[in-house]
């Protein structure tokens, strides 16, 4: 069977078929990994995941798409379209890390060693535990299970083989992850 066009995918996916999406997905990961990779840096690099630059490219992409905000009438148009989403993802990561909104707990010096831990308030630790209690119990079983696990640190590798399942869904759950988190903090509401 001939592969479909991508202007046909692209249709198929504007009408809801998760299957031109997925589709979608699997011709172009790689391409943006291999591009993110490229352009984050080794230093970038060694905080952010390629992998996860291409789950918000696609899902940014295929959401905007689906909604009338990105439009491409051809492969040219859609190709610059996922290389300037790359582009503003990564700035924004550069910018985090900038901004020093990074968990300085898993920072470890030039020879190995852990660094000091900043200080903490009281009450900071019961804080932080009400927080993840409350994202526990809005979260179904399989995503908390992802979040934890990021929240640990562990690679989407780590979780694949720690949790059994598929880093397409990995990527998946992550994505919704992210979502939902941004929707609570912009509507103020965790509970």
């Amino acid at each position: 069977m001939p592969r479909e066009s991508l202007q046909i995918l692209l249709d198929r996916w504007k009408t809801g078929d998760q299957a031109a999406a997925t589709e979608i997905f699997e011709r172009y990961k790689q391409r943006v990994v291999q591009q993110a990779r490229r352009r984050l840096g080794p230093v970038l690099r060694a905080k952010v995941q390629p992998e996860s630059i291409m789950l918000l490219v696609l899902h940014s992409v295929l959401n905007g798409i689906a909604e009338g905000r990105y439009a491409a009438e051809n492969s040219r148009q859609f190709l610059n379209l996922l290389d300037k989403i790359t582009e503003n993802k990564i700035r924004k990561e550069w910018e985090r890390y900038i901004a020093q909104k990074r968990d300085l707990r898993r920072e470890k010096s030039i020879d190995g060693t852990d660094l000091p831990q900043p200080h903490r308030l009281p009450g900071e630790s019961a804080v932080l535990a009400d927080e993840l209690e409350k994202i526990r119990r809005r979260l179904k079983p399989g995503l908390f299970d992802v979040f934890q696990l990021l929240w640990e640190g562990c690679s989407y590798d780590e979780i694949h083989e720690r949790l059994n399942v598929s880093l397409q869904t990995i990527y998946r759950r992550a994505a919704r992850i992210e979502e939902l988190l941004q929707k609570w903090s912009g509507d103020g509401k965790m509970e």
